[in-house]
């Protein structure tokens, strides 16, 4: 009867161990909690060197998915508290390049969480094909970008208006803490 009681606190304690190390949605293997400042010195013991600070953003240099990109991590108003992180990989000045890019990371995005949501289109008087595509993307009249759900956020991989592949992570549970926050400022404002 003890070996059984003893049996079920560990597994209990495992169990619980297990959902809370998975509250919080990682990027690179950091779970996106806490403040900015705390988890841009995470990212800095991972080689990744501070560029800017400004009130909650702090920008940074450094590797994710194979390359050298920029990295752009987004507190909340009042407390700082990280609940987004972007990555915009180099630069590209061809759309087939761009494309070919977006869809390698696109099936191993896939791989891990899924198909996710994609909207892939061009816009009037634009279309795949008529050699204005990158005139298209910086016009925001081309849209790529994938959605992947997961039980603690969303991961977005999109090409960018900036010509770039862009990777945002955002935390299920500090998004809605940045939605408190807003509100409150917006309340004591108005």
């Amino acid at each position: 009867m003890k070996s059984l009681k003893l049996l079920l606190i560990i597994l209990f304690s495992v169990s619980t161990f297990s959902l809370y190390s998975q509250e919080h949605i990682t990027f690179k293997g950091i779970p996106l909690k806490g403040t900015i400042n705390s988890f841009a010195q995470e990212l800095v013991k991972k080689g990744c060197t501070i560029k800017e600070s400004k009130g909650n953003l702090i920008i940074l240099k450094g590797e994710f998915v194979n390359e050298t990109c920029e990295i752009i991590l987004v507190g909340s108003k009042k407390t700082n508290t990280i609940w987004k992180v972007v990555a915009y990989l180099p630069e590209q000045t061809s759309w087939y390049s761009i494309k070919s890019d977006y869809n390698i990371l696109k099936k191993q995005f896939q791989q891990k969480y899924g198909d996710g949501e994609s909207y892939e289109f061009f816009s009037d008087p634009y279309y795949e094909g008529d050699g204005y595509e990158m005139q298209a993307l910086r016009l925001e009249k081309c849209t790529y970008a994938t959605y992947f759900k997961t039980e603690t956020g969303t991961i977005s991989l999109e090409i960018s208006k900036f010509q770039q592949i862009s990777i945002s992570y955002e935390d299920k549970i500090n998004v809605e803490l940045k939605r408190k926050e807003s509100d409150e400022i917006i309340n004591d404002e108005i």
